[in-house]
């Protein structure tokens, strides 16, 4: 059976079941659109299906515009963990744009090297990890992650912890490592 589309096209968001009462939503939290002559379009946007009804509702806006993070339903409530806010993301499609069009030899040369730049000094993603209330409709920042967050992941609720395994630390780099954190 054919569901309502998506309320906008979307990758790389982050997309949770909750309950509120009787109501049963699945959440579409930020993510991105890549944009054929631009740079992606990096959403805050969130969107709640209701499952009863077929139907896409917007919700409060992000704090910021958010893709790539992962997140859990815990109760009432969602977490959403690190994330890409999009600047050195846009940065470099930006200039993968402006290689794709240049002809001249020097002008290619140096946005290379620019682009290879911008890429070794990549600064990690966020260390954000923020709140939705589902009841109230209200996001709220909690205390950051301790260690350097992974994006392109999932993360897991098990027994009250949180786990974040694997990942992407920087752009093109992956990590093995699993962040493991404790509700309380």
């Amino acid at each position: 059976k054919k569901l309502n589309d998506l309320p906008q096209p979307t990758s790389h968001s982050v997309l949770l079941a909750a309950q509120s009462g009787s109501t049963k939503e699945v959440f579409l939290i930020g993510g991105r659109r890549k944009n054929v002559s631009a740079a992606s379009t990096i959403y805050n946007q969130v969107y709640a299906y209701n499952v009863q009804q077929n139907t896409w509702v917007s919700k409060q806006s992000l704090p910021y515009p958010l893709s790539a993070a992962s997140g859990i339903a815990y109760g009432n409530q969602l977490l959403v963990f690190s994330g890409d806010q999009g600047e050195t993301f846009n940065k470099v499609e930006n200039l993968l744009l402006k290689i794709a069009t240049e002809k001249e030899t020097n002008h290619l040369k140096a946005l290379n090297t620019e682009k290879e730049h911008v890429l070794a000094g990549h600064p990690g993603f966020s260390t954000g990890v923020i709140r939705y209330h589902v009841g109230t409709n209200v996001w709220d920042s909690l205390n950051p992650l301790p260690a350097q967050p992974p994006v392109t992941t999932n993360a897991v609720l098990w027994d009250d912890q949180i786990f974040i395994s694997g990942g992407e630390i920087r752009a093109g780099v992956r990590s093995a490592a699993i962040l493991c954190g404790q509700i309380k």
